[in-house]
């Protein structure tokens, strides 16, 4: 008895839901084949957020889920980072 009242406005939402992500897609697919500006852009933002995500995922699997020891790991990866950065700028 209540969906009877209840799916029209349940028809009209889920029309609107369709009609959002189909422009979602489009702009997806504009945004992933273009090769302008914009395109070139997101696509960089999007390689950072995969990083750092993963980069979350491996610290937080293997970091036994302390934050203590998390923070120790994260110093750790940076000062290693900085001591290639560093060898690879003495050696021009």
């Amino acid at each position: 008895m209540i969906a009877r009242f209840l799916e029209p406005y349940f028809a009209l939402f889920g029309r609107e839901i369709r009609l959002i992500t189909e422009q979602v897609q489009g702009s997806w697919v504009q945004l992933t084949m273009g090769h302008g500006t914009q395109e070139r852009t997101f696509a960089i933002g999007l390689g950072y957020v995969v990083v750092a995500v993963s980069l979350a995922l491996y610290l937080s699997v293997f970091s036994a889920g302390n934050a203590r020891n998390t923070g120790r790991v994260v110093r750790n990866a940076v000062r290693q980072q900085l001591l290639v950065v560093k060898a690879c700028g003495c050696t021009d």
